[in-house]
């Protein structure tokens, strides 16, 4: 069985953060944001269509320009469920219809926690398939060791945090 390396790094790394453990080393480079001590007066302006227009053809034209090079090939993503992912897959299978798109969601075996429902949810109103992969800690457990032994380097990123 091959093991993808950068794979296991990516499902040790969020099984980290799921945990609220870092498994990297981080820097938040978040500017800090000073809200007014007076809130009550914000009211956000209500949208209007020509602004609604503009923000749909923003986000179809960073679609395009990310995304175009590859529409003739089989485009994956990740589908969490949540608004953000949801709406690329949306957006993508707007843009490019024709392409083969795959979404994929990782299920990490806590159903208390689980946004399945919601990712299959997204899925299917973007009309691509979706594939689930089990990242349980009881389905990878089993390959740390191989993975571990096929490096070539061992970092600190592959020491599993289950």
């Amino acid at each position: 069985m091959n093991v993808n390396r950068d794979a296991l790094e990516i499902v040790l790394q969020t099984g980290g953060e799921m945990f609220e453990k870092q498994v990297f080393e981080s820097v938040d480079r978040t500017p800090e944001i000073v809200w007014p001590k007076d809130r009550t007066k914000e009211t956000p302006e209500p949208y209007n269509e020509v602004d609604l227009l503009q923000l749909s053809q923003m986000l179809e034209s960073s679609v395009k320009k990310t995304t175009s090079e590859h529409q003739d090939k089989t485009i994956g993503l990740t589908l969490s469920g949540g608004v953000d992912s949801s709406l690329v897959a949306l957006l993508l299978k707007q843009v490019f219809p024709e392409s083969n798109i795959i979404a994929y969601h990782t299920d990490w075996g806590f159903p208390e926690r689980s946004e399945l429902e919601y990712a299959k949810l997204a899925a299917k109103v973007a009309g691509i398939p979706l594939k689930i992969v089990d990242v349980s800690p009881s389905a990878q457990i089993p390959f740390v060791d191989e993975a571990l032994s096929k490096s070539k380097t061992v970092s600190y990123s592959t020491i599993p945090v289950y």
